[in-house]
């Protein structure tokens, strides 16, 4: 089952891993609810270097790791230059999600998710 509020799993008795599956929910409420800063909102390929916590929103049709994602998927690192896509965390955007762009090509500054894109406010 999952939480109503970011969509994240939830810890299941018994887990043997599940402070690590912990640590990565952290992580993503974090960047999501409390920090949500955005590293760009125009690439459609994961970056070759990054730190866990970085994120991109994704543009355009997904390639690399990020295959299958669609585009203005918001990208996670969950770990150091991850090299597989279970590196990576991809929330998927709910309507008025607020995030600050803090580089690339795109619009800068603060965004909100209209349902469609993520327009300037």
């Amino acid at each position: 089952m999952a939480d109503p509020i970011l969509n994240l799993s939830e810890l299941l008795e018994g887990d043997s891993k599940g402070y690590l599956r912990q640590n990565d929910r952290n992580l993503i409420a974090a960047r999501l609810a409390i920090d949500p800063r955005i590293v760009a909102n125009n690439l459609s390929t994961p970056p070759g270097t990054v730190a866990r916590g970085d994120a991109w929103i994704i543009s355009g049709t997904a390639t690399g790791n990020w295959a299958g994602n669609a585009a203005n998927t918001v990208a996670i690192a969950l770990a150091a230059n991850p090299t597989s896509p279970s590196g990576w965390f991809f929330y998927i955007p709910h309507h008025g999600l607020r995030l600050w762009i803090l580089a690339g090509s795109g619009t800068l500054g603060h965004v909100v998710f209209d349902g469609t894109n993520y327009v300037a406010v």
